[in-house]
């Protein structure tokens, strides 16, 4: 029988795979909502480091919410989706109720989740998502390009 650490454990695990999988279900499903299946309604989202958010221009120190963020993917979704996941390393913290996971996508981008849990561990209440800003600058301009003739 688990004992209530290892099933916490378990949950949190489980949260934070249904989170990242939910990058490939958004992108097979074209729907954005499908990205906060595992997220508290006040979750924040957060994207680092600060010098790759200056050199595409965004500011510094920001924070989307839920629906900011799927807003957001929706005007991706046309241009770049998510083709599979690699967790190559996932570990929680059931004390700090903390979790972090690494993924290697088709593009080469390398991403970095740091996450915080509800108590019971089913919902994320914060991400903060490091990004590969080398790969990410090479293919950002051409999403942003593609954009701009669809809006012609």
């Amino acid at each position: 029988m688990a004992t209530p650490e290892q099933s916490l454990r378990q949950t949190m695990e489980t949260t934070l795979r249904t989170f990242l999988d939910g990058y490939l279900e958004a992108s097979t499903h074209e729907d954005p909502s499908l990205l906060s299946v595992t997220l508290a309604p006040t979750c924040l989202r957060k994207m680092l480091p600060p010098s790759f958010l200056k050199t595409i221009g965004m500011p510094t120190d920001i924070a989307l919410d839920v629906k900011a963020y799927e807003n957001h993917w929706k005007t991706q979704l046309p241009y770049a989706k998510t083709v599979s996941a690699d967790v190559t390393h996932l570990s929680v913290d059931t004390g700090n109720m903390t979790g972090a996971a690494r993924d290697g996508e088709e593009i080469t981008l390398d991403m970095v989740w740091l996450v915080s849990f509800t108590e019971d561990g089913a919902k994320l209440t914060e991400l903060i998502e490091y990004m590969d800003g080398l790969e990410f600058v090479k293919y950002e301009p051409k999403v942003r390009e593609l954009m701009a003739k669809e809006k012609k």
